[in-house]
């Protein structure tokens, strides 16, 4: 299928948008690379806007894998008066209509390594990193040309651009060291204020990860049973409990198995689980046959530590990690603690071997600590009890729906 000739321009704008993930909530814009008439270029936001923006200005056709889902949004997330052009081309949407559903081509299949990774390696200190993910996207973005052809159902019209290494040199140069999102000592908090973090497991045959967060001091370890958690809870005599586990059921349930009466009504997932998903996070549902027995777990361990008189909260790491800027475990564990560590944690976790369990365990004392500190968002609603995330902002909020 061939693209309709009217909204053929002479010289469109090739564009690729490189970010930290797919979620425009929590998600930042790292990377803008172009083409205009065979002239490669890049923006980091925060230099290079004013091309980006006389680039965006001069073309009157816009081409993107998948802008109207990703590029466009980011786009208008970080630059609000960024004058896109009035054409817009949707390669993913013609070249599905050319070739159906399963079987046309995607940028996939012509990346490198993700370049949340190359972002994060970056930020961890690798020198080759950024020359990698400035190499990916020039990659993604001639890709665009030859598929801009391929709809277009002949060859383009000038030739594939070949990267400058003295470009790439300058543009390194030009990115600069970026800051953590958040840094531990914008809490506020008292240096020997404690709290605990869990990284819960569904059995007490598997280790949770444990941390007991002493100001910005982890101590993380493994610990199977209840009755360990328990006392070493109570040895402590922390402020705050923070678990990674549902805490609640959803609104109506009676039970967390499937043979609930009230199952087909109330369902397995729970608000603060909505909300998540809305704001592209991925969560699992509470009540998912896999996740009934950790649900069980993490309700009646909450009741017993409640009844030591200590609170608890349930947090969610892979939420505050995308908050804060910091990759998750399945992106690289390596990263993860990188990220921990810029946010300003202490302890042998920075130096040692360390599962990934404790890491995520950290993750969750640190949302604890987001909490006391006042600044935090409580997810969910009110019946089933909430969510709590790290919120940048100095004033908590609560997002009850």
């Amino acid at each position: 299928m061939a693209l309709d000739n009217s909204v053929v321009t002479d010289q469109p704008l090739f564009l690729q948008v490189e970010t930290t993930g797919t979620s425009l909530w929590y998600d930042r814009v790292t990377m803008i690379g172009w083409d205009l008439g065979g002239q490669y270029e890049i923006a980091f936001p925060g230099s290079n806007d004013a091309r980006l923006a006389a680039v965006m200005a001069e073309a009157e056709t816009l081409v993107t894998f998948d802008g109207f889902r990703l590029d466009f949004p980011f786009l208008m997330k970080q630059y609000p008066d960024l004058p896109l052009p009035a054409k817009r081309i949707n390669l993913r949407t013609m070249l599905r209509r050319k070739y159906g559903a399963g079987n046309f081509p995607t940028m996939r299949e012509h990346r490198g390594e993700r370049g949340a990774n190359l972002w994060y390696a970056h930020r961890a200190g690798d020198p080759e990193a950024l020359r990698k993910l400035i190499e990916n996207n020039h990659d993604a973005v001639q890709q665009l040309k030859l598929m801009w052809g391929d709809c277009l159902g002949s060859p383009i019209q000038e030739p594939v651009s070949i990267l400058n290494s003295v470009d790439a040199q300058a543009w390194v140069a030009l990115a600069g060291d970026p800051d953590p999102a958040f840094t531990y000592d914008r809490l506020g908090l008292a240096p020997n204020l404690r709290v605990v973090g869990i990284d819960l497991t569904g059995s007490e045959s598997r280790p949770s990860g444990w941390c007991l967060m002493e100001g910005a001091h982890a101590e993380t370890r493994r610990i199977k049973t209840d009755e360990e958690i328990l006392r070493r809870i109570a040895d402590s005599a922390p402020a705050l409990v923070s678990i990674d586990s549902p805490l609640s059921l959803p609104a109506g349930r009676l039970r967390v198995d499937d043979k609930d009466p009230t199952r087909a009504e109330f369902g397995i997932n729970r608000e603060c689980e909505r909300v998540l998903r809305k704001r592209g996070v991925g969560v699992y549902p509470p009540l998912l046959p896999s996740m009934q027995a950790l649900t069980a777990r993490g309700i009646a361990l909450a009741q017993r530590i409640r009844g030591l008189g200590v609170p608890v909260i349930e947090g969610f790491p892979g939420a505050a990690q995308d908050i804060l800027g910091i990759p998750r475990k399945k992106a690289s564990v390596t990263y993860l603690r990188d990220g921990l560590a810029r946010f300003g944690s202490l302890g042998e976790f920075r130096e040692g071997r360390v599962s990934h369990d404790e890491l995520d365990a950290i993750t969750v004392a640190i949302t604890g600590l987001f909490y006391l500190a006042g600044r935090y968002e409580a997810l969910g609603d009110e019946q089933e009890g909430c969510l709590i995330v790290p919120y940048l902002d100095e004033t908590a909020k609560n997002v009850i729906q």
